[in-house]
């Protein structure tokens, strides 16, 4: 009975380890990961995208941690050679991760 329970543990542990190293939440619904604007390709990392055109781009953002989804975030549609990146921290559970939109041609 005790290498059952202990052999339990150790699993448990394994598996909250995997979901806290690799997040146990991905994109926010309705989201996408890459969208085409005009002759650009547009793919982001970290996030999901929910629309675009040539001028504004808008995201939303996902904790890995806690699945907190804060307010949906507009910028300035990045160029190619100029991705847009920010180092977000949750305000609920500080987990940090980076959000990256790159563009390129098509």
């Amino acid at each position: 009975m005790q290498k059952f329970i202990s052999r339990s543990v150790t699993a448990l542990v394994m598996v909250m380890l995997a979901m806290s190293l690799g997040g146990c939440y991905g994109i926010p619904d309705g989201t996408q990961k890459v969208t085409h604007v005009g002759k650009l390709q547009l793919q982001i990392k970290g996030a999901g995208l929910v629309k675009a055109d040539t001028e504004k781009t808008t995201y939303l953002v996902k904790c890995r941690g806690c699945g907190y989804e804060p307010d949906e975030i507009s910028i300035d549609t990045p160029s190619v050679g100029s991705p847009y990146s920010l180092n977000w921290v949750c305000p609920r559970c500080q987990h940090k991760q980076t959000i990256m939109i790159e563009a390129s041609g098509l």
